[in-house]
């Protein structure tokens, strides 16, 4: 997405929705400056665990009470770990604004710890589910494995029990895999002060 020099402030006059959409979509694009523009302090910063490509921006619409507004945010996006290769995940999260001097902002700080919380959670459940299906498949591999030597009278007990020590090892790797990405993905990020979403409001 390409912005003429005065469209950031346009933007920035335009709905809650609107300006959520274009904030993070400049975000994706990696275009700083542009999504700055569009905060409070003007200046948008996250510390994740691991890096993320956010590939695609979806808003529903916002929750309005006076100057405070809650635009409800999923971004899909792809992360690589370790041992498991490229994951694509779904991020959910609100995207929190202010309106001040008639133009609604990103309140970056509250808006980057919702970010992060979101970023955790579903990388963390992407990872699992991804730790899960490798399990499942070197245990279908294992066995189409064993029912091959099976039938070809190449089975006996000194091969079973190899075979099972394998199939053991194995899982027990994929369990510290997926232990290991707990553990990076929970580390802790700086404490910003919270906004509480507002309970109720107006829907624009």
């Amino acid at each position: 997405m390409v912005l003429a020099a005065g469209s950031v402030a346009w933007a920035a006059s335009e709905s809650p929705k609107e300006v959520a959409k274009t904030f993070w979509e400049a975000v994706a694009a990696k275009k700083r400056a542009e999504a700055d523009a569009l905060t409070v302090r003007g200046r948008f910063e996250v510390s994740l665990p691991v890096p993320v490509e956010i590939e695609k921006v979806e808003v529903k619409e916002a929750n309005v009470t006076g100057a405070l507004a809650s635009v409800p945010t999923i971004l899909t996006y792809a992360v690589k770990v370790d041992g498991l290769g490229r994951m694509e995940c779904n991020a959910t999260f609100p995207t929190e604004l202010l309106k001040l001097e008639n133009r609604w902002k990103v309140d970056e700080v509250v808006t980057a710890e919702r970010f992060e919380k979101g970023i955790q959670t579903s990388a963390l459940a992407c990872g699992t589910r991804a730790v899960e299906d490798l399990i499942r498949e070197g245990m279908a591999e294992f066995d189409r494995l064993r029912r091959s030597m099976e039938e070809g009278g190449a089975w006996n007990e000194a091969m079973k029990e190899f075979m099972e020590r394998m199939k053991k090892e194995m899982a027990e790797e994929m369990k510290r895999m997926q232990r290991l990405m707990q553990r990076e993905l929970n580390q802790t990020n700086p404490q910003y002060p919270v906004l509480p979403p507002p309970e109720s409001g107006e829907k624009i």
